[in-house]
């Protein structure tokens, strides 16, 4: 099986070096996932109420340390009497009184699998902690199906809270004044559900920026990206579909009309802060991005979104790419628009 594991690895790498995102070689990727989805997913009925995640053994996980100039730690906390386990990153030698900002991010992978430590989910976090000079606070909410929804809102929002009013030592550097919220696939839509939370409880004005990047807002019906960008790298066929079952177990189609759980539905998205929106041309749910756009400039929210070309999904992560360098540029300059750098 080691062997196995490692010839699977040294293929799928090769496959990758050779420009996997190029168009004229798009049956690269469609390779990719076969050997994903037979690999490393192991077939669960809908039901079910747990999964073999088999696949999360491939991925390296982070432990503490101090990589890139970056010091990340886990810590376990309560707020309001829900249990939270966070990753904070938090940039090397600050000055004992110097503030800088906080990102507060949740990570992607459908509610069901990954964790702010996976190699993947890790990298955006830390880079950007890196690149900014700000204290990201990652929220490892708890996953289904062992843990059915509600739960990944109302911890998401618990962390939000907690970092407000927190005097932890990790996050003594934070300025207030300067919180802003991120997420990834899944991870961008408990982001955006936190923020309607916020605005709701009049806290939004603490939120000073939404950046999503590879928005996963549960739309229903299908948008036209997710049917034709069906078989791209890291989207593994029908996981949307799986994930969504896993999740919400029988009220997936009751769930999938509520505002509490798919944003896109709310009548107004006023007084929402600025919002960034990342996504990539082979991004199965592009058009969701596209389409949180339009309803944000309806309502004359400021919001700036790019489509980069041949990028798929969660390929902020994939930090051997170059177009992932651009992401992250993109991203930055963002930041600095808005003075949260």
């Amino acid at each position: 099986m080691f062997l196995f594991t490692i010839l699977f690895w040294l293929i799928g790498a090769l496959l990758i070096y050779l420009f996997v995102f190029d168009h004229k070689i798009h049956y690269r990727i469609k390779i990719i996932d076969l050997l994903y989805r037979f690999l490393l997913f192991k077939t669960v009925d809908f039901s079910s109420s747990t999964i073999e995640r088999k696949f999360e053994s491939y991925l390296p996980v982070i432990k503490s340390d101090t990589a890139n100039g970056v010091k990340s730690e886990k810590i376990q906390v309560e707020h309001d009497g829900v249990p939270i386990t966070l990753y904070v990153y938090k940039p090397l030698g600050l000055g004992e009184k110097e503030t800088v900002p906080c990102m507060i991010h949740y990570h992607g992978g459908g509610l069901i699998v990954f964790h702010p430590n996976n190699r993947v989910e890790d990298h955006p976090s830390r880079e950007i902690c890196r690149r900014t000079n700000c204290v990201v606070v990652s929220v490892d909410y708890s996953l289904a199906p062992e843990n059915k929804w509600p739960k990944q809102i109302d911890e998401s929002y618990a962390a939000f809270k907690w970092v407000l009013e927190s005097e932890h030592e990790m996050l003594k550097n934070v300025d207030l004044e300067k919180v802003y919220l991120s997420g990834s696939s899944a991870g961008a839509n408990l982001a955006t559900l936190v923020t309607f939370k916020a605005r709701e409880n009049n806290l939004v004005s603490a939120i000073k920026a939404l950046c999503v990047f590879y928005p996963w807002f549960y739309v229903h019906p299908l948008v036209d990206s997710r049917q034709k960008n069906e078989w791209t790298y890291l989207t593994y066929g029908n996981f949307v579909d799986w994930a969504e079952h896993c999740t919400f177990g029988d009220k997936r189609d009751s769930a999938m009309k509520d505002p509490k759980v798919c944003p896109m539905l709310n009548e107004s998205f006023k007084d929402l802060p600025p919002v960034c929106i990342v996504s990539g041309s082979r991004d199965m749910l592009k058009d969701e991005a596209l389409l949180f756009k339009k309803k944000l400039k309806n309502d004359n929210i400021p919001v700036t979104c790019k489509v980069f070309p041949n990028a798929t999904h969660e390929s902020l992560g994939l930090e051997w790419l170059k177009s992932t360098v651009l992401q992250f540029d993109y991203i930055e300059d963002f930041l600095k628009t808005h003075d949260l750098i």
